[in-house]
């Protein structure tokens, strides 16, 4: 079988020999670091090797076939998904990239992976994560939509802090891996501790020492970013260009415009400082939670696969409120808690983009709306509620395990569950509110099967380097059961 891989780089890289040598997955085409460009020229001669820094720019090798531009009938199959898309461009501001040099850069991009496709004798496209960048994202819409390829990525979240992973297929629905044992009974020891935890809110979402790591880096962000700048500075690479994928003025989008690494410490820091006052505002306009039978909304961080690209329309949130507020009446209260990731300040958080002082004001102007303290625990916010509202937060999950009905605003892992109502219109959020102001309830039972079915369908013990340090022997140990469970998910979805 041949397989276009995409963003297994670094220690990762070395999935595509286990793949070859277990399972005799070729690789066809390999898009990675151009660190990882040698040992697959090694190990696979014939293999095409696409540069990931070097295409989010807009340079392409085509290997020598005639570029096969993509049409207006191509574009009609990605045209869905393609508000979603131009949300994977990098912006400082928002605005240093005009809609028509978007346009440019998906248009180069879509035509790249078209061509591939066109030439290369592809079976299956197994990225590393969610595709979610410019070129990973591109390439999916490309290949699923237009050529029809086999998808296999891993799933980033990781269930029940406990390591849990599995592999999906489907950007547009991330449940479908999920329920194969949601109607079989099981006690299933991790799930029922991960149960227990969220009712007694006394379970960590991280490990322990990467959150330490974390509140570390937090306070001592600006320390940090002056120690950065003078390491920088004393290797003579201060103003050498960092290639950045992040575009911080209106030149025209290129390496040679790509920010240097002191740009892009500066722009860190005056992030990071935004961020700092703007948890101060939002702490300032924040209220106890008085009454009884209101709307809890849950926040999530933003910018994030999860929360943009992947939730389309509704990665603007007043979409959701206005929606919420064309429904509801005009007594019940509404109660806002803010993701505490959003005021997090460490690198490649970036929560002035999306959640700016306007931002804030902008939802207080709601009326009945209240902020929530970023100190109150999830489960006092939510005993009293009639209903929580949230884009793809698993905070939503939680609410569902406290008894409460959940408006989901995309088709985020758990939305099959029980108890969970999907929006995808004033109509269907008019009937959830129906539906919930006339008594519904989750079925506790049907969601313990629901998480019980997720824990069935994972394997346990595969560890992202991006969540927690590994040693060589770990990582390793890591991408064989990632391996096996690749083959044993293409089997399963495709066969």
């Amino acid at each position: 079988m041949k397989i276009l891989y995409h963003g297994w780089v670094r220690r990762n890289h070395k999935i595509v020999n286990l793949m070859k040598e277990n399972y005799d997955w070729e690789p066809e085409v390999v898009a990675a670091n151009p660190s990882e460009k040698d040992k697959i020229r090694i190990n696979f001669p014939k293999a095409k090797f696409v540069s990931i820094p070097d295409l989010r720019f807009g340079e392409r090798d085509f290997f020598g076939f005639k570029k096969i531009p993509i049409g207006q009938e191509e574009f009609d199959k990605i045209c869905k998904h393609f508000p979603s898309f131009l949300l994977s461009f990098n912006d400082t501001n928002n605005h240093n990239f005009s809609t028509k040099e978007k346009m440019y850069f998906s248009r180069k991009l879509f035509d790249y992976w078209n061509t591939i496709f066109s030439n290369c004798e592809v079976d299956c496209v197994v990225f590393y994560t969610w595709p979610h960048t410019t070129t990973c994202f591109s390439l999916y819409l490309i290949a699923k939509y237009v050529f029809k390829k086999k998808i296999l990525f891993v799933d980033l979240i990781e269930h029940f802090s406990a390591h849990y992973h599995t592999i999906s297929y489907d950007l547009s629905d991330l449940s479908k891996p999920y329920l194969k044992y949601v109607n079989q009974n099981h006690e299933i020891e991790d799930v029922n501790k991960y149960i227990e935890g969220v009712k007694n809110d006394s379970f960590f979402k991280r490990e322990d020492h990467i959150r330490f790591r974390e509140l570390f880096i937090e306070k001592n962000i600006f320390s940090k970013l002056l120690l950065e700048f003078i390491i920088a500075f004393c290797k003579g690479g201060i103003f050498r260009k960092g290639y950045h994928d992040w575009k911080i003025n209106y030149k025209s989008w290129n390496k040679r415009n790509s920010p240097s690494k002191c740009e892009f410490i500066i722009y860190k820091f005056k992030t990071a400082l935004q961020t700092k006052l703007l948890k101060r505002f939002y702490q300032k306009n924040t209220s106890k939670i008085t009454s009884k039978n209101y709307i809890l909304v849950s926040g999530q961080y933003q910018p994030e696969a999860n929360s943009t690209q992947h939730v389309g329309y509704y990665h603007d949130f007043f979409s959701v409120l206005d929606l919420i507020y064309s429904v509801k009446d005009n007594e019940t209260e509404v109660y806002y808690k803010e993701h505490p990731d959003t005021f997090e300040m460490i690198p490649n958080y970036f929560t002035p983009l999306y959640k700016d002082k306007k931002f804030w004001k902008k939802i207080l102007k709601y009326k009945n709306l209240k902020l929530v303290n970023l100190d109150e625990k999830f489960r006092d916010c939510v005993k009293d509620a009639q209903m929580v509202v949230t884009l793809s937060s698993t905070s939503g999950l939680e609410s569902l395990i406290h008894g409460k009905p959940v408006l989901l605003f995309s088709k985020v892992w758990y939305s099959a569950c029980n108890g969970t109502f999907v929006i995808q219109n004033y109509k269907s959020c008019k009937e959830a509110f129906n539906k919930i102001l006339n008594g519904f309830k989750p079925d506790f039972q049907k969601v313990k099967n629901f998480l019980n079915s997720v824990a069935l369908s994972c394997e346990k013990g595969i560890m992202h380097e991006k969540s927690i340090p590994l040693s060589e022997e770990e990582s390793y140990k890591s991408l064989k059961k990632i391996s096996k469970l690749l083959h044993k998910k293409f089997k399963e979805y495709y066969l």
